[in-house]
């Protein structure tokens, strides 16, 4: 029955009204959010992945109603657990902070390949692999966005 729910859903029409009823000017921060959310519906993306350390990147994202799930990966357990009480979000708690955010998120063992590998383990990631957005916030509070393809 929510899966038949779902379907009837205008993703692009709630972001639009949101966007619409957003106090304007946006912060960076909120022009990212909003973007990556808009680049999720375009993409038809199948997971996107917020790298965040206080959980403002991801409140921000999923404020905007993507369709599709938000992992979270974070070093901080408060805010995996937060994770539970906003739109679309599954948390990945990562241990390590040193590969949260620097410059090794990027590769291999970092911050996007945990997240991806938790959003397969979920059930995110259609067999043939899909395309991911991929939203990183550091911490003094900067953010930005990228394309990977999970496979």
């Amino acid at each position: 029955i929510t899966k038949n729910a779902e379907l009837v859903n205008n993703y692009y029409a709630t972001y639009s009204f949101i966007r619409d009823f957003t106090p304007k000017p946006f912060k960076p921060e909120e022009s990212i959010a909003s973007s990556s959310a808009k680049a999720c519906i375009d993409c038809k993306a199948c997971m996107c992945i917020v790298i965040t350390t206080d959980g403002e990147g991801s409140r921000l994202v999923t404020k905007y109603r993507p369709p599709i799930p938000v992992v979270v990966v974070t070093p901080t357990a408060a805010v995996a657990k937060h994770c539970n009480g906003h739109f679309g979000q599954y948390p990945c708690l990562m241990e390590d902070a040193s590969c949260i955010i620097s410059s090794t998120s990027f590769k291999a063992g970092g911050a996007v390949e945990r997240g991806i590998k938790t959003g397969k383990d979920l059930g995110f990631v259609p067999e043939g692999g899909g395309d991911v957005v991929v939203v990183a916030e550091d911490d003094q509070g900067r953010i930005g966005m990228s394309f990977f393809r999970a496979t």
